[in-house]
């Protein structure tokens, strides 16, 4: 299904982020700059794009012709001086069917940027709900449940949305768990989607979430369903409050009924369990306007 187009947010992702197979865009537009300079301009030029990227001006040369892997700092900065020379410009489209990564190496994992919020994504983001983001150097997203067949779906749509270069891998250490250590993916699900380092007691619902339309938001609402709803009875169950209120406001909106939102104590926790159930009044708008993709809730 076709998805809603997200705004430029590249602002938004670490200055140290590199774009790679960026190289012959970079040099077509170098040398068409370099037509319309003066004698001596093109060294202004280059001091000029370099301040606070990096520190030696032959850097510039490697970054155009592709034998060194650009920041997006530099590719936006040598976009806005083409764009004032030539009118032309490398615009944050372009920057986006290539694969972003951290660090220069080789080995360094790379994944494509979504340029628009599809409902593989949104359903993603609302699996989060059962998903942690861990940084300790590796930068790892996971998610954790014991029903192992949904674990192999979310890996699917993680290859399907980011494309990433390494391979997401399933972990068996108690709850099976689904890893992928790749730091574009973190920088997005964090920078882009608001979802918290470690632990998520103050994520309510991402912003890009909350100004979409509803065929985008009930595949949020389902995998958030499939990862931390109620399987005795169709309900939703999360620490924050929040959370839960902006779910129970929506499905209202939308046609499905519901109880009121209760809170229980967590045993040996601080926080408080909120929940709430769907009215059964409305169990078949729920799973025909919302359902299920997890076997272990939708039995």
């Amino acid at each position: 299904l076709p998805g809603a187009l997200l705004n430029n947010y590249l602002h938004k992702l670490p200055p140290e982020t590199r774009v790679t197979d960026i190289g012959n865009e970079l040099n077509d537009l170098w040398k068409r700059i370099k037509e319309k300079l003066e004698y001596g301009e093109a060294k202004g030029i280059k001091e000029e794009i370099k301040q606070g990227i990096y520190k030696d001006i032959r850097v510039f040369e490697r970054f155009v012709k592709g034998l060194r892997t650009p920041t997006l700092l530099f590719v936006q900065r040598f976009s806005k001086y083409s764009n004032a020379i030539i009118n032309e410009s490398i615009d944050y489209k372009t920057i986006l069917t290539k694969p972003l990564k951290f660090g220069d190496g080789g080995n360094a994992a790379s994944a494509i940027l979504p340029k628009e919020l599809s409902p593989s994504l949104a359903y993603l983001i609302g699996a989060m709900r059962d998903g942690t983001l861990a940084r300790g150097g590796k930068y790892e997203v996971s998610f954790s449940q014991k029903n192992v067949e949904w674990l192999y779906l979310l890996k699917k749509l993680l290859k399907r949305v980011f494309q990433p270069s390494n391979d997401p891998r399933i972990v068996y250490r108690g709850t099976p768990r689904l890893i992928i250590s790749n730091r574009s993916i973190f920088e997005f699900f964090h920078r882009i989607c608001e979802i918290p380092i470690g632990k998520k007691v103050e994520w309510a619902t991402p912003s890009i979430i909350e100004k979409s339309k509803f065929e985008i938001q009930k595949y949020y609402i389902r995998g958030f369903f499939d990862a931390d709803g109620l399987s005795n009875s169709i309900g939703f169950c999360q620490v924050n409050y929040d959370a839960l209120l902006w779910i129970k406001e929506t499905l209202y909106k939308n046609g499905i009924r519901s109880g009121k939102i209760s809170k229980r104590q967590i045993r040996d926790n601080k926080y408080k369990m909120c929940y709430f159930y769907i009215s059964r009044s409305s169990y078949n708008q729920f799973i025909k306007n919302i359902g299920c993709s997890n076997s272990a809730k939708g039995r």
